[in-house]
């Protein structure tokens, strides 16, 4: 007996208390209002947060973007008429035109960074001189190429008037 009455009761009050979410479930929607925890909440909010500094960043990217890009062309244009002047133009050019990509790289690699921290909630510095140690490391490799390049491309040219 003590069994019937408490089931019939945890039934009644369950049933109810699906029919009163239901019910407000139903009315909060009609505003355009939902019911949720206090968890998803607070994620929904982090997240909205994230966006809106996403949309900070891209809208000074999208400022600086005319800048840099002149920046990078004038570099570029400079390095380019340097090279006008045989051998020793090539060389400089070659070596600044590499020089002024680790900085861009650099630069590059900030951004990505910094678009790391607000996208995964972290505080990592960049350093900016580790960077350009290891950009200057390769950009070595890729003077020495080019200049090995540029003297086999001499030493031919030398050769075909000889013949």
């Amino acid at each position: 007996m003590f069994k019937t009455i408490f089931f019939t009761l945890s039934s009644t009050i369950t049933i109810c208390a699906f029919i009163a979410s239901l019910f407000l479930n139903t009315i909060l929607a009609s505003f355009g209002l939902v019911s949720t925890s206090i968890e998803s909440l607070n994620s929904l909010h982090n997240s909205k947060k994230v966006v809106e500094q996403m949309k900070t960043r891209h809208k000074a990217k999208k400022k600086n973007f005319s800048k840099k890009f002149t920046k990078r062309a004038g570099a570029k244009l400079s390095s380019t008429a340097t090279s006008a002047i045989p051998v020793i133009g090539v060389i400089g050019a070659i070596v600044a035109v590499a020089g002024l990509e680790a900085s861009y790289y650099c630069e590059d690699k900030k951004e990505l960074q910094e678009d790391e921290n607000v996208l995964f909630g972290t505080n990592k510095l960049f350093d900016n001189d580790q960077c350009l140690a290891e950009a200057q490391q390769d950009s070595k490799e890729i003077v020495a190429d080019a200049k090995e390049a540029v003297s086999q491309s001499l030493s031919d040219a030398w050769d075909s008037l000889y013949e």
